[in-house]
């Protein structure tokens, strides 16, 4: 895999989007739409990695998170953090792309 900023030396259409140091595995690409382009990350993912290789706790790592990254705004072409909607059984979808029904995926269980 490329590295993060190898990446968005090709992508970039702003030269001023901003990124998460530290943060290059849980970057899931860019913001595309209305206002500046920014970079967007998977905020599990971060809160995964600061764990793991800062030996945080949970606690600490969603705390850090909170105050330290999210919570810091640097101007229009701040990093965007997504917290990413957990896969439901109501949600999941078959390879047509239609809605399989509760029922259905607990009968696939069995």
């Amino acid at each position: 895999m490329a590295r993060l900023k190898d990446w968005l030396d090709e992508a970039l259409v702003d030269p001023d989007v901003l990124t998460a140091d530290g943060f290059d595995n849980a970057c899931l690409g860019l913001s595309c739409g209305f206002g500046p382009q920014r970079a967007v990350y998977d905020w599990d993912k971060c809160v995964d990695i600061l764990m793991t290789c800062d030996g945080m706790t949970a606690d600490e790592a969603i705390a850090y998170m909170d105050f330290n990254v999210t919570g810091a705004y640097v101007g229009e072409h701040t990093p965007e953090f997504i917290l990413a909607r957990p896969q439901t059984a109501a949600a999941a979808t078959d390879n047509n792309d239609t809605i399989v029904s509760e029922t259905e995926v607990e009968n696939e269980r069995v």
